[in-house]
Formats: structure tokens, sequence, C-alpha cells
């Protein structure tokens, strides 16, 4: 019987005097400490509703950007999780209906109070369906899938330098020396948003997905990422925390989040 381990984990930091970031486990949405999610393939959830695996990344600064994340977060559950979905087709109609309706709700939201003007974040995740999995982002927190030690990126950021280099102004070095790489095209909270929704590549047994903000890829690049995730057995909690210490170690002036997902199958499997 296959399974699903998920852990996740989110931190402030030590520069920062807020977390900004939230994150959403199957329907657990939080901003600070850890958790960890088992789930059998066949288990009821999954197979009729679904299961969303979540990093927001909050914009706007302090209270703003948390506010934002949060309600991003929120909204996105609530609307996914209640439907129940039969057609392979209605896992990510939903889930494009729930992604549009938490942009709506941090649009409104921002519009309510001056203080909250011009708030949003950033939306990366994977949603895990009886028929496979949807990858989607908006922003420049990202999902990767770890197989055999090698990383391969499955989102695309939404910033300035990702446009100068599909331009062929900018070279992968000199965008991820950029000032402009964390100027966002798009994120949450815009009235032009868009969220790039496309199906995972396959998952075999000890494959691992790693969702996580700009405050973990940003500092510690994709091969000191693949290092510390090199041994793809190692426990997730030990794998997540090492991330977190590295970017710690690395100046940690940005808040850090990440969730892993491994997928288990047996001998039999």
């Amino acid at each position: 019987m296959a399974r699903f381990e998920a852990y996740g984990h989110t931190a402030t930091g030590p520069v920062r005097e807020h977390n900004e970031d939230h994150l959403l486990l199957d329907r657990y949405v939080k901003n600070r400490g850890r958790m960890t999610l088992w789930l059998d393939a066949d288990d009821e959830a999954l197979q009729s509703v679904g299961v969303l695996l979540a990093v927001a990344d909050g914009i706007g600064g302090a209270s703003a950007g948390e506010v934002a994340s949060q309600l991003a977060l929120r909204t996105l559950e609530r609307h996914f999780h209640g439907v129940t979905k039969a057609a392979p087709e209605a896992f990510v109609e939903t889930l494009r209906d729930a992604i549009q309706r938490a942009n709506d709700t941090v649009l409104q939201a921002a519009a309510s109070r001056p203080e909250w003007a011009r708030m949003g974040c950033t939306l990366s995740g994977a949603c895990l369906t009886p028929h496979g999995y949807w990858v989607f982002n908006a922003g420049d927190s990202r999902v990767y899938r770890l197989r055999n030690g090698l990383l391969r990126l499955l989102t695309l950021d939404d910033s300035a330098t990702r446009m100068a280099m599909d331009a062929g102004q900018l070279s992968q070095d000199q965008a991820e020396q950029s000032g402009q790489r964390h100027v966002l095209t798009n994120h949450v909270g815009l009235a032009s948003f868009q969220c790039r929704i496309e199906p995972g590549p396959e998952l075999r047994g000890g494959d691992v997905l790693l969702v996580c903000s700009d405050g973990v890829h940003d500092l510690l690049g994709e091969s000191r990422m693949e290092a510390l995730c090199a041994a793809d057995d190692a426990p997730l909690e030990r794998m997540g925390q090492a991330l977190l210490d590295a970017a710690t170690a690395a100046g940690g002036h940005d808040n850090q989040s990440v969730i892993l997902l491994r997928l288990h199958e047996d001998s039999a499997g």
C-alpha cells in the first residue's frame, strides 16, 4: 500500500520580527512551528476531496503581509475542501476556483483598510488527487521534485529577472545576482493575478516534493539545497530542519518555510 508522508515547518528566522509566511498542510494553516501528516493513498479524504500542500509568503510588510498570506490560504482551504469531487477534471476546476477566490478575498481586504493597501502574497504548492497531482504557482515561492538526490524545479518564478532571462537579456548567473530578482510581476492580491496550474510529473516510491519560500531557496541556491537533501531516505523532519538551519547560517534575513512530501511504497506496491 502506498502512503504519503508530509512535513511542514515555518519560522520567522533570526532577523525579521514577524513571520509573513503561512503554510497549509491539508486543512491546517500554520504561521509557526512544524507538523507531520501521514495519509494512505486510498484514504477517503484524498479519494473524494483531495489534499493541498501550499506555502504563501506575505507582501506588504509586517502585519499586512502576514494577513494576506493567512487570508489566501484559509480561503483556498475552505473553498477547495468544501467540495466533494468525482470526475478527474473536478479537482483542478475546484482548485482553480478556490485560488481565484483567495485572490478576490485578499483584494477585498486590502481595499477595506488603509494599512493593508497593496498587500499580497506568493502562492505555491501541490494538490494531491486520486488521478495524480497538480502543481500551482504565482510569485517566487517554488516547488521542486527530489529523486535520487537530484532536484528538479517544477515552477517558474513570476519575477522581473525571469522575464529578462526569457527575453535573453540575463543569464542564470546574472539573474541570481540581480537586485531585481525579488521584483514580482504576479502574485495574489493583484487585479491582473494569474496562477499557473500544471500536472506534476510522475512520482515514484521514495520521491520527495519540496515546497519552499524564497527565504530558503534564495539564500541557499539549488546546488546547496540538493546537497542538503541528497539522502533521499533521510527523515523529512531532519531534511526540513537542515534546510532551515542552513538558511539561517546563510544570513536568515527572511522568513523560512518548507513543506516536504514523500511517497512511500511497500515491497508489494
